[in-house]
């Protein structure tokens, strides 16, 4: 059976696959601060109203008056119900508006296209977003960079160039080592994925590949071998055993299922 670890990362033959990754991935680098601020963005007409309600709560001396008059501005929509939320929130709320205060026009606009397509995903793609979201967090900040600076060069190719962008990558594999890399996993991880397993939930894919990636040589030997001499279902029930088990436990108990002491 085919797996199902090419549609997320690429692969020779998988022409057209790598983009939807990168899309998922960008979208996840914002979705939680366009999710936390898309009312203040969506109803950013209501401004000098809210502004208004603003000074009358001034001279109460609340909490919302103590804030500098850009971040009122920015958080406007939740002037009447600031002083009710909870502190963490609050404290949430503002620490997203004083970035947004700083970015660029630009980078504005970029960011609310980013949550007009977060708007137009399908449950289930929202899912799929929340599922990687983590894996975007811990990558390091050079490689954010990277993987969003791709999806904005694939994006403003026309249709055409970006259908031949997609074949390249998906024929050359030192692209693809690229991309791994910039994931923080191997190649030689993806290519071990795909050949012990049938196929792997979209939201566990990153925790298995992690999990692969995790493993010394001996245990990735032990792994193919049990996975080679065994039906699909054996392997799924093999794969979800391996990532119940503490990471420092997955190696000996590889060895010990393939038969070593």
């Amino acid at each position: 059976m085919r797996t199902e670890f090419g549609r997320l990362f690429g692969r020779a033959g998988d022409a057209g696959q790598a983009r939807p990754a990168l899309v998922r991935l960008a979208l996840a680098a914002c979705a939680a601060c366009c999710l936390l601020l898309a009312a203040t963005f969506a109803q950013s007409q209501s401004q000098s109203q809210s502004q208004s309600q603003s000074q009358s709560q001034a001279s109460t001396g609340s909490d919302w008056a103590r804030l500098s008059p850009p971040l009122r501005a920015t958080l406007a929509p939740f002037a009447e119900r600031w002083d009710s939320l909870p502190a963490a929130q609050r404290s949430v709320l503002r620490r997203h508006a004083e970035r947004w205060n700083l970015l660029q026009p630009e980078e504005r606009e970029r960011r609310l296209e980013r949550l007009r397509q977060w708007r137009e995903l399908d449950p289930a793609g929202r899912a799929r977003v929340r599922a990687h979201y983590p894996y975007w967090q811990a990558l390091a900040r050079p490689r954010q960079i990277e993987l969003d600076r791709l999806r904005q060069r694939l994006d403003g190719l026309d249709p055409a160039a970006r259908e031949a962008a997609r074949r390249a990558f998906a024929q050359d594999p030192e692209r693809r080592a690229a991309l791994h890399a910039a994931l923080g996993i191997d190649a030689a991880v993806m290519e071990l994925a795909q050949r012990s397993f049938s196929f792997v939930p979209e939201a566990e894919q990153m925790d298995t590949l992690r999990a692969l990636q995790a493993l010394d040589q001996a245990a990735r030997a032990d792994l193919e071998r049990l996975t080679r001499r065994s039906a699909p279902w054996q392997r799924e029930a093999l794969r979800r055993d391996l990532l119940a088990l503490p990471a420092a436990e997955r190696g000996g108990w590889l060895r010990q299922r393939a038969g070593g002491r």
